[in-house]
């Protein structure tokens, strides 16, 4: 069975600007980037506010302040601190363990039919592919806040 038969070939009569961003979409592209560039800064700020509290609360135990509430709110800002900053430095990985992993050798016909899919789409191609018992399509990534950062 040949590649066309499972993947035909795409319209000939699909005009070149048809995936061409127009302008209120890139404004709305800018507005959301905007908005998770302010929420990742008030992410941080955040944090480093309770970082900032917990350590002048324990700080302030040493100068006579009152004992247990500033303890107790010394350890929840300080909770509160490693709680965010974990979030940024920790890697999820979410490879379950039910996933068979299959490679070009193994496949050809599949890995050809994704390959000339992404390639149709201009999209990279796949770096490894997995098969699940669950009825599912998706693309993986390691899950940390740095891969927004550096991917």
């Amino acid at each position: 069975m040949s590649m066309d038969h499972v993947y035909p070939a795409g319209p000939r009569s699909v005009p070149p600007d048809l995936t061409r961003p127009t302008r209120a979409y890139r404004t709305h592209a800018w507005l959301a980037m905007g908005g998770l560039l302010l929420f990742v800064l008030l992410y941080l700020a955040l944090a480093s506010w309770f970082t900032w509290t917990a350590y002048r609360l324990f700080a302030s135990l040493a100068h006579g302040a009152d004992p247990l509430w500033t303890f107790v709110a010394g350890t929840c800002s300080a909770f509160l601190a490693v709680f965010m900053w974990k979030a940024l430095v920790f890697v999820k990985h979410r490879h379950a363990i039910d996933d068979i992993e299959v490679t070009a050798p193994d496949q050809p016909r599949l890995f050809s039919f994704i390959n000339r899919l992404a390639d149709e789409a201009g999209a990279p191609r796949a770096h490894r592919v997995f098969l699940s018992p669950r009825v599912n399509a998706a693309v993986l990534y390691d899950l940390s806040v740095l891969n927004l950062l550096l991917p």
